[in-house]
């Protein structure tokens, strides 16, 4: 596996023209041209750069901007030796090791269980969480990116390394590249462990994945600003924004000002997107007009690697030398050697606490709709052997609460289950199932338009075809979670009968009953005072106050006009419902099938144990 996955991080980083989440993504690349093809038809007058006016010409520029100086130059050689290096190096070997943004959430989240106990109540709709986190997770990546660099630029061990990329005395898109992997390790594991925290404290907040409005699988705002001339930041081509903007955003000029080696420019425009945060610290540098600019680290040796071996090697023999005079008494050898073995020890412990997972493992999502093959065979790999089945319908619910109130409501109770065992997944919900007969005389739901229905054998049939799928990958524990009485006879007798068959294999099967049939929702509310008449049964109080907690923008308390002789389909008094109880009624399911899955894990257990 480890084999396999450092092949494919490093193919994955070496075709980023072709991959949106790559900053060198064509299209990225192709809106920088065009870009700067526009910053010359308007700027061509103003800048001494671009020569005689009389010999300004689109194809002159052409050849300013793909300059054989740059593109066959040493440090565009390096550049791109570089990068083909670092995708084995870094993206294929050491980023197995570090702990993934899943890993950090999922740690942040069982901390804040434990200390705050089980979130029954959402704080958040799930529309404010989407627009929430989009915004969030965009401040906290920038913030993470500017406070390591800014700490590179202060720390002088660190600056043996970040100098690296500021090594470049030519600017290209590849110089991007240039970065040394101490400098991605540090980059990596602070952005992945903030990001993790936000994401891990926004599910107990809103008790849903965390999700963030993207064109092409990236956060809309990085998508943004990507097309919005990313690529010109490591170039010699100058798109400067105007000095009001220049203090919220970091255009492509000031970067190059970031670059520079005038020393009134050190140090300077050290944000990635946003340049508040510069503006705090006072590190800001808005230019006023264009600014001829030299690059490196200074005027006396721009680039002092003479070969990448010297990039990679270099800045651990400098680091070696500022440490050395430290290490001449023993007692201050002792402390550090302690040091270090804390330091490993604390790593180790936590790896086998709580990241749980080999080398390479990132688990984003839960949900199978939501992963690719790579990412399922990693957590069958890693331990995720239980597979939650959804099974919902698409049945009429009354006048206030929609057909598809099973497959909103199994939904959200299938993530929490799964987050909660730790080891789980879910597949896609099933919608299509029993619900009356549908002729010649419908039964059941099947008078109210909208519900669909199939005939019991056919519903088994896809049970028995879907939990084989899932045995065939590996899944050891599978398990029915139906949120509707109906599907309820099937999901037993098939569960029976494909234990009995695999049970030998050391795989089960089990209808998760105690989640619908034994959840506790009714003695809750009468224990609340509600009588039974009110409770009612089908899409009342309970039902409608579940939709209240999960979707209440689908909930539609109207004065419907109701068809003469026609029932209204549903009973209870579904207007004292409301998100509270909603909470409470999703808490009483989750609450029953983790206990019920819990109890069955302990007979296989024991099974298991007996068997050897």
């Amino acid at each position: 596996m480890f084999v396999e996955d450092l092949k494919l991080n490093a193919f994955n980083k070496m075709i980023g023209p072709f991959l949106p989440t790559e900053r060198i993504y064509v299209l990225y690349l192709l809106s920088a041209l065009v870009l700067a093809v526009l910053t010359y038809m308007l700027a061509r007058d103003d800048h001494e750069e671009y020569g005689p006016k009389e010999q300004r010409s689109l194809l002159w520029f052409f050849k300013y901007m793909f300059s054989s100086k740059i593109y066959k130059g040493e440090t565009f050689k390096q550049d791109v030796i570089y990068f083909f290096v670092n995708a084995v190096l870094f993206y294929g070997i050491i980023l197995q090791f570090l702990f993934t943004v899943h890993e950090f959430s999922n740690f942040a989240f069982t901390g804040v269980v434990s200390i705050f106990g089980e979130n029954q109540q959402p704080l958040v709709t799930s529309f404010t969480h989407l627009a929430i986190f989009t915004i969030i997770s965009v401040l906290i990546m920038d913030l993470c990116v500017f406070t390591i660099h800014y700490l590179q630029h202060r720390i002088p061990i660190l600056w043996n390394f970040h100098q690296v990329h500021h090594s470049a005395d030519q600017l290209s898109p590849m110089t991007l590249f240039r970065l040394h992997p101490i400098d991605l390790i540090l980059m990596s594991l602070t952005v992945s462990l903030v990001t993790g925290a936000a994401i891990g404290v926004l599910f107990y907040l809103t008790g849903e994945e965390p999700q963030q409005v993207s064109i092409l699988g990236i956060n809309i705002v990085v998508f943004l600003f990507y097309i919005g001339g990313y690529n010109l930041r490591h170039s010699h081509i100058w798109l400067s924004y105007p000095q009001w903007l220049s203090k919220i955003l970091i255009s492509p000029a000031q970067h190059q000002i970031h670059h520079s080696r005038d020393p009134k420019h050190y140090d300077k425009n050290m944000g990635l997107i946003f340049a508040f945060w510069d503006g705090l610290l006072n590190t800001l540098y808005v230019p006023k007009g264009f600014e001829k600019l030299r690059f490196g680290i200074n005027d006396a040796q721009p680039n002092p690697f003479r070969s990448v071996t010297q990039m990679y090697l270099l800045p651990f023999s400098w680091s070696w030398k500022q440490i050395k005079p430290a290490l001449n008494s023993a007692p201050r050898i002792g402390i550090i050697v302690a040091s270090v073995a804390m330091i490993g020890f604390g790593y180790s412990w936590f790896y086998q606490n709580y990241k749980g997972t080999k080398p390479g493992f990132n688990l984003e999502h839960v949900a199978l709709l939501n992963m690719n093959w790579f990412e399922v065979q990693a957590a069958l790999d890693n331990g995720y052997d239980t597979i939650i089945i959804p099974t919902a319908g698409t049945e009429q619910n009354g006048p206030f609460v929609p057909l598809g109130k099973h497959h909103m409501v199994v939904t959200k109770t299938s993530q929490m289950i799964a987050r909660s065992l730790g080891n789980a997944l879910i597949a896609p919900v099933i919608d299509y199932v029993p619900e009356g007969e549908i002729s010649p005389k419908p039964t059941i739901h099947m008078p109210w338009p909208g519900t669909i229905s199939v005939p019991d054998p056919v519903f088994e049939g896809v049970l028995i075809a879907a939990a084989a799928s899932m045995k065939q990958h590996g899944f050891k524990h599978i398990y029915f979670l139906g949120d509707s009485g109906g599907n309820q006879p099937a999901q037993n007798k098939v569960a029976k009968q494909l234990s009995a068959i695999w049970r030998a294999e050391g795989v089960e099967v089990a209808n998760i009953t105690d989640y619908y049939a034994a959840n506790g929702q009714f003695d809750h509310l009468l224990k609340q005072g509600y009588s039974k008449q009110d409770i009612g049964g089908h899409a009342g109080i309970r039902d409608t106050s579940e939709m209240l907690f999960i979707a209440p923008e689908m909930v539609k308390f109207r004065n419907w006009q109701l068809p003469k002789g026609k029932d209204a389909g549903f009973d209870g008094n579904a207007g004292k419902a409301s998100a509270k109880i909603g909470a409470d009624m999703v808490q009483l399911k989750v609450n029953a099938a983790l206990a019920q899955i819990k109890s069955l894990r302990e007979k296989f257990a024991q099974r298991v144990l007996a068997s050897k």
